[in-house]
């Protein structure tokens, strides 16, 4: 039986892989006959987005073509499109430091062409990033920047302003932890330090006690040798 799902399996992956080339191939020839800017624009991006499931590097590279057209044309929506799809080739190359920078770039573009989708989407994924790295202050600074966008256009976006008020809980949260954890620390600090203080007096204290008694010891021995021979 599991020979019969493995062979199976196989066969999908094989089948998937050969539609996905013979799209590549299409895309490529469309491209290569496309007579206007605009349209070699979109076919750049159609061919970073199908290139996107197979490999990363060249949806990069396309992606970025793609790119640079669209913002030549001043096309803001489709650079917008293409930012993003760059974004997600950095994220399939584990790069998150790029995908950062794209994704803002994206965010750009997004806001300029009034793109509320692609908008949320970004900040959504730059989100996300800044929790990865538990930088949960930055992530609702991210969400706060594009709750206040939405705001100041007239905008309700129910599902980003949920998303926002979560992370400022989880933020004030988290400084109220840090705030209790300090007072311990300092309390402990100062009670060892009273203790150490404490222990100092007490062996100064002994010691000076130590000395008085060894000057009184031979005075007392001065003075009943005095009295003998006053005797005498």
């Amino acid at each position: 039986m599991k020979p019969f799902l493995f062979l199976i399996t196989g066969l999908l992956i094989a089948t998937t892989a050969l539609a996905q080339n013979a799209e590549i191939d299409d895309i490529k020839a469309a491209l290569a006959e496309a007579e206007t800017a605009q349209e070699r624009m979109v076919l750049r991006y159609e061919l970073a987005d199908a290139y996107l499931r197979v490999d990363a590097e060249q949806a990069e590279e396309i992606g970025k073509q793609a790119h640079e057209a669209a913002r030549s044309l001043k096309n803001n929506g489709m650079a917008a499109q293409a930012a993003y799809l760059v974004a997600k080739a950095f994220e399939r190359q584990r790069d998150d430091r790029n995908v950062e920078i794209w994704l803002r770039t994206a965010l750009q573009h997004a806001k300029d062409a009034g793109d509320s989708d692609l908008i949320i989407r970004s900040v959504d994924e730059r989100s996300r990033l800044a929790v990865k790295d538990r930088n949960y202050r930055r992530a609702y600074e991210i969400n706060q920047e594009a709750f206040s966008y939405f705001s100041q256009n007239g905008t309700s976006i129910s599902d980003l302003q949920k998303r926002f008020e979560t992370q400022r809980t989880q933020l004030e949260r988290q400084s109220k932890a840090l705030q209790q954890e300090r007072p311990v620390g300092v309390s402990s600090a100062t009670s060892a330090w009273k203790k150490t203080k404490s222990v100092r007096k007490k062996t100064s204290w002994n010691n000076e006690q130590r000395d008085s008694v060894k000057t009184i010891k031979p005075n007392l021995k001065n003075s009943s040798q005095s009295q003998n021979r006053s005797k005498e």
